[in-house]
């Protein structure tokens, strides 16, 4: 794959956007089991939008299947159901192109994270891989 010049920020946005929209459409059918997976990939400190963070801590602390209703539910008894929270799960959720990647996604989320912290310019990243 040829190497793109992208906007690191705007990358992370749709990565991280991907990620919580596929768990929330994976977990509509009442499983939990893959977010064992995904937490073996990704931290909460991962994502850099404060928002999706705490939907994903959220999402980890969820004793039933985190889909939106019961993330919401959490993030009451967290402390931390924001304004907008609701509204941007449901927009995750129309914009994850597929729920069944949801392990792509998490590498994806994963490797901006490591790239934000390595301290290099983001002018001299490019586009290798994750195709979201």
């Amino acid at each position: 794959m040829p190497n793109i010049p992208i906007e690191i920020s705007t990358a992370t946005q749709d990565a991280e956007e991907a990620l919580i929209g596929a768990i929330l459409v994976e977990a509509s059918d009442g499983t939990k089991d893959f977010v064992v997976d995904i937490s073996c990939i990704v931290s909460a400190s991962d994502f850099k939008d404060e928002l999706n963070q705490q939907i994903y801590k959220a999402m980890l602390n969820c004793s039933e299947a985190p889909h939106q209703i019961n993330v919401a539910r959490k993030m009451v008894e967290l402390g931390v159901l924001g304004k907008y929270a609701i509204a941007h799960m449901s927009h995750c959720i129309s914009v994850s192109p597929n729920s069944m990647d949801y392990i792509d996604f998490a590498k994806a989320v994963k490797y901006y994270s490591e790239l934000r912290r390595s301290g290099i310019p983001v002018k001299s990243r490019t586009y290798s891989g994750f195709d979201i």
